[in-house]
């Protein structure tokens, strides 16, 4: 293929020297005075043809500037459409669009010579880019959160402002193309009404004219020569780049034989180049299936055949020449002309063994970190249930021995018993606390409609005693019916106030307010009180078991109580986070799935 391009090379620099040579031979013939008329025709047809040349670039750059606005509009409107109806073939405009931008404006980067005209097209390109960063902005909130968050996003006219801005850019643009092209197509004209005169008067001599043809032949013929040899400068790069990528490239022709084979894909396929280069792709490169090792097709041959885009992802392999299988991933692709007549197809091969080594490994390492979570859950709920009959057998003789003999001691007796007996008790909330950290998950209980309303007023009704006692008021919104376990949401609930009544301020009697609202097919749950506070950088820790902020003398409890919340909150699907000012209060917020066909209570 490359000896075939120099020659065709060499022919056509034969061709131009000796069309050059014969025009060139003519010209001393013609008398010094109708050299002077020939130089200023020639002058004349240069100037036209720059000028409308310069007239056709500046319809070029306006056109190139209403394709930009065309397809941002095109995005926008495929992403207000998916938004409205969040149906994913709205999204189509959108897609077909987004790529086709770049190209435009870098289409237009040529054609704007002024550096004015280029400063406003990089403006215009990051305003654009902006606005494609808005777009995939909305798209990703309407697919996670749902259509209300999009809108919100919507309606803060950031996109509006964008696409402001750019139309603006493109107006000025267009604008300055309009005054350019009005002064070139003045030149122009002027030029055109010069050149007839001087063609009417170079008319006049057959010899002036075929000294101009001679003249036009001969530039003719030089820039053809120059552009055959750019082009197959342009191609042996294409063919340098291809033989040193990382993947095995296959170019073929409409027949499905091999016409570029480069160094990845001789070292994939076990053949060189020179006896590949003929033969039919399907016979060098074979793909099996490996569930059944049964032939599985070419894409490249597939491709031509269908004329579009053929992958092997998963479930095939590459066969090499020594029978060596490599896992790859194959794309074929058919390749047309300028006239759409098919001409071959590309294959791409990319060895994807070390990604499949790998995704083994990390299946094979989460594998074992779940039976390593799963034997610390079965630890953690054994010990603790084994650990209570001998707290009790500890735990009774302690509170008997106080009963019976305090104030019959002296002074420090009383004290060690007294100690004594709050360790009993402290490590039987502890060892309470443990169990039931370690029961959620554990037990098949199933999920059902749950109203949360409910499961709110038994958490209430269990913290009746410190209710009153403090006089905390707790309040509550219209609550939804969630899916969940019932037992586990009034304990997520019980928690979650409890918390809020412990941490309550001196100066201020508790109050605890109850929220929820719908975020796409999840209920968000709020639990607000005006309590003390959490500080920003214990917002995570305070979600690890055994993890305290003070001590137990200013605020009894073991540290298991927000850890068993987010156990039961990630066991139900959802998530739990908190905002908090310090002195004013916290916010503590979770998300439930939603019960199929189930209404606000």
């Amino acid at each position: 293929m490359r000896s075939d391009e120099n020659e065709m090379n060499e022919a056509v620099k034969r061709f131009g020297s000796t069309a050059s040579r014969w025009v060139g031979w003519g010209v001393p013939v013609i008398g010094a005075l109708l050299l002077v008329t020939a130089g200023i025709g020639a002058f004349g047809t240069i100037t036209l043809y720059d000028s409308e040349a310069e007239v056709q670039r500046s319809n070029d750059v306006y056109a190139g500037l209403e394709r930009v606005l065309t397809l941002a509009r095109d995005a926008e409107t495929g992403q207000r459409g998916y938004v409205i109806t969040g149906r994913e073939d709205y999204l189509q405009p959108y897609v077909e669009a987004e790529p086709k931008i770049d190209r435009q404006l870098d289409r237009l980067v040529p054609l704007l010579r002024d550096p004015i005209q280029q400063q406003r097209l990089e403006q215009l390109r990051g305003l654009l880019h902006e606005k494609r960063r808005e777009l995939e902005a909305v798209i990703e909130v309407r697919r996670v959160h749902g259509f209300e968050p999009a809108q919100a996003i919507i309606m803060t006219d950031t996109g509006k402002t964008f696409m402001d801005h750019a139309r603006a850019t493109i107006a000025t643009m267009e604008n300055h193309v309009a005054r350019q092209m009005i002064l070139r197509q003045a030149r122009a004209k002027h030029t055109r009404d010069l050149a007839v005169l001087i063609g009417l008067a170079s008319g006049a001599l057959t010899i002036i004219v075929c000294l101009s043809f001679a003249y036009m032949m001969r530039r003719l013929l030089r820039d053809e020569a120059q552009a055959a040899r750019s082009l197959f400068q342009q191609k042996e790069l294409l063919q340098v780049t291809l033989a040193s990528i990382g993947d095995g490239v296959i170019a073929t022709d409409a027949g499905g034989a091999i016409t570029f084979f480069n160094g990845v894909a001789q070292t994939l396929t076990g053949w060189r180049s020179a006896d590949a280069i003929g033969r039919p792709v399907d016979a060098i490169v074979r793909f099996e299936r490996t569930d059944d090792d049964s032939v599985a097709g070419n894409p490249a041959v597939i491709a031509m055949k269908e004329r579009r885009r053929v992958d092997h992802w998963q479930g095939t392999v590459l066969v090499g020449r020594d029978g060596k299988r490599t896992h790859v991933d194959a794309n074929g692709a058919p390749t047309f002309d300028s006239e759409g007549r098919l001409i071959g197809s590309v294959l791409v091969l990319h060895d994807t063994t070390e990604r499949e080594r790998a995704e083994r490994q990390l299946h094979q390492r989460t594998e074992e970190l779940a039976r390593s979570n799963h034997d610390l859950e079965q630890f953690a709920y054994v010990a603790s249930h084994d650990l209570q009959e001998p707290l009790r057998a500890v735990a009774g003789p302690l509170q008997l021995l106080q009963r019976r003999y305090e104030g019959q001691l002296d002074a420090r007796a009383d004290e060690f018993i007294g100690h004594a007996v709050d360790g009993a008790t402290r490590m039987q909330t502890l060892i309470d606390d443990l169990l039931s950290y370690s029961r959620v998950g554990r037990l098949d209980d199933p999920k059902a409609a749950v109203h949360s309303a409910h499961a709110l007023e038994l958490a209430l009704k269990n913290l009746s005693v410190v209710l009153e006692e403090t006089g905390a008021e707790v309040t509550h919104d219209p609550l939804p019916v969630v899916l969940g376990i019932s037992t586990q949401l009034a304990l997520l609930f019980q928690n979650l106030v409890a918390n809020a009544i412990k941490f309550r301020s001196a100066d201020r009697s508790p109050r605890v307010h109850v929220h929820a609202e719908r975020v796409g097919d999840e209920w968000r749950f709020s639990v607000a009180d005006n309590g003390i506070g959490i500080d920003k950088p214990y917002f995570e820790r305070i979600f690890v078991i055994f993890q305290r902020l003070h001590t137990r003398r200013e605020y009894p409890g073991t540290g298991l109580g927000l850890a068993l919340c987010k156990r039961i909150v990630e066991h139900h699907g959802g998530k739990i986070w908190l905002q908090s000012t310090l002195g004013e209060g916290t916010t503590f917020f979770f998300t439930l799935p939603r019960a199929p066909g189930a209404i606000q209570s």
